[in-house]
């Protein structure tokens, strides 16, 4: 059985609450991610998209950034992201933080 790509770590951490709205989102994964195949979304409390695209890191393929623009308001961001690894089996999730300044 093959294992699946899973979310190991973010900055902002799922369930945080961050003092400002963080200027990327960065998200490692459990294994290498291929760049074709790899999403992050961020909307804002107001339902706004901040962001949608992602890069991956060339001397860590698992891990991913995403730059923010626009957020700061507080209130609950929510993350959304997708991502296929080598077996090309595509895995999506998501998570929110909050910011309160």
């Amino acid at each position: 059985a093959f294992a699946h790509t899973k979310l190991v770590t973010a900055n902002p951490a799922p369930n945080s609450t961050v003092r400002q709205a963080p200027q990327q989102v960065v998200i490692t994964f459990n294994e290498p991610v291929l760049a074709r195949f790899v999403t992050v979304a961020v909307t804002g409390p107001a339902g706004k998209l901040h962001v949608m695209g992602a890069h991956v890191d060339p001397k860590n393929k698992s891990r991913v950034s995403a730059v923010v623009h626009g957020g700061g308001k507080p209130g609950i961001y929510k993350v959304e992201w997708s991502a296929a690894s080598s077996d090309m089996h595509k895995m999506t999730g998501s998570y929110s933080f909050t910011v309160r300044p």
